[in-house]
């Protein structure tokens, strides 16, 4: 059996004797390639560094954790993909705990595809017990020049007695079928579909398969030719650059629109834009969005009017635009997860430690960071409006009606499990 040290003289070996060879000339388009990627990632490691909300060393290392995560998800949506050959991604793009880029609601399953703008799509399946799954459709992933959103489809709107649908995407229209138009200029379909989980525990997700049934742009069906892969680096590096940018310009907008932090800024998610840029939001999603500032000793209490919507929830993102674990901590709840108190209202409470209060939001350590608000389809004009106060930790309660229910540490715990083994089970396990 071959030893360790054999192991690194052998490695030691083939560098010496070859490595040189396997460079990329100097002067060369893929020399040029690589280096503007490694200097995207320092790029966006820089700007979130050098941020002014970079306040401390966990704001750091999530800062960094972040251009990872980055890099990650831009292998993902622009060197991995074929788009002759599509699937729905999962966990590549967003996972429980691990990959939150992005803000992503934690009662959401998202798919994602890229698609050719030149081939026709076929997706079918059958919808679940989701309140909400819709389909979104944009030219370009976020970050791309081009992005915008195209169209949104409702797999529900379109389904048979059975639940079951089938819908078409291509260029051209499809006579007797469901369609929708997509690009035909455009090389980076995006599909972004968003199923919600309203019962963690027991709610049954939908079903959906994509598959290209005419080809017109081919690609390579496992090595790319030097120059293609090259251009995909390219979109890589773009991507990191852009979403430092938006991370830090998203929690600007959002504090602006408020008036400051701790205050609510509603708007809807389609009317988004920041530097009058598409930002190819929801048309059925109405935002709340507030910047947080709460120390470790103090609370805050959000009151509001229990919803009217076919969905909605409240949910926390650290300044990075990161949503922070929210398997193992309460650190979101939904519609049919939160409980409203006797007059109507609810009541949530913001804070690091437990405060036995029934709808707690647990900050996972950040003193600083946003709120989404989020109402899909909202019902008779609703609009949110909530009263926000501030107080001490220690008098919590005297803020909280009198017969608002107290939650012991064995029954949070075993919330806790529950919460867990739900989430994780959404993603298979």
């Amino acid at each position: 059996m071959i030893g360790r040290r054999d192991m690194l003289a052998l490695g030691a070996a083939v560098a010496a004797g070859s490595g040189s060879a396997a460079e990329p000339p100097a002067g060369s388009d893929g020399e040029a390639a690589w280096r503007e990627y490694l200097e995207a990632l320092e790029y966006a490691r820089a700007k979130m560094l050098n941020s002014t909300r970079c306040r401390d060393a966990g704001d750091r290392t999530r800062a960094l954790y972040d251009v990872q995560m980055l890099s990650t998800v831009g292998f993902n949506m622009y060197m991995a993909p074929r788009r002759a050959h599509p699937n729905f991604y999962i966990h590549p793009i967003f996972m429980p705990f691990e990959m939150t880029w992005g803000q992503p609601c934690p009662d959401f399953l998202y798919r994602w595809a890229v698609l050719s703008g030149r081939n026709t799509y076929r997706i079918w399946g059958q919808v679940g017990d989701a309140p909400f799954l819709d389909i979104q459709v944009m030219d370009g992933f976020w970050g791309d020049p081009s992005s915008s959103n195209v169209a949104n489809v409702f797999p529900g709107e379109h389904a048979d007695s059975q639940g079951r649908f089938e819908i078409f995407l291509s260029p051209d229209p499809q006579p007797g079928k469901t369609w929708v138009a997509i690009p035909r200029e455009t090389r980076n379909v995006v599909l972004n579909s968003r199923e919600a989980w309203w019962d963690w525990e027991h709610d049954r997700g939908a079903k959906m398969q994509i598959e290209a049934v005419t080809v017109v742009d081919p690609e390579a069906e496992w090595t790319y030719t030097e120059a293609e892969f090259n251009r995909r680096l390219r979109e890589q590096a773009r991507w990191v650059r852009a979403n430092a940018d938006f991370n830090i310009s998203m929690i600007d907008h959002i504090q602006a629109k408020a008036g400051g932090v701790n205050v609510f800024a509603i708007e809807w998610d389609k009317d988004l834009r920041l530097g009058g840029k598409d930002m190819g939001g929801n048309p059925k999603a109405l935002k709340g969005r507030m910047v947080f500032d709460i120390a470790p000793d103090e609370a805050l209490v959000v009151e509001v009017e229990a919803p009217r919507a076919a969905y909605w929830s409240y949910s926390i993102g650290d300044i990075w635009y990161q949503t922070p674990d929210y398997s193992y901590h309460q650190s979101s709840l939904n519609g049919h997860q939160t409980s409203v108190d006797r007059d109507g209202r609810v009541r949530y409470v913001m804070a690091q430690q437990d405060p036995g209060a029934p709808n707690w939001i647990d900050l996972v350590g950040l003193t600083q960071g946003f709120v989404n608000f989020r109402f899909y389809d909202p019902k008779g004009g609703y609009t949110p409006k909530p009263v926000i106060r501030k107080v001490k930790f220690a008098e919590l309660r005297a803020a909280l009606p009198s017969d608002t229910p107290v939650i012991g540490p064995q029954e949070r715990r075993e919330q806790l499990s529950r919460r867990a083994r739900a989430s994780l089970a959404r993603y298979g396990y």
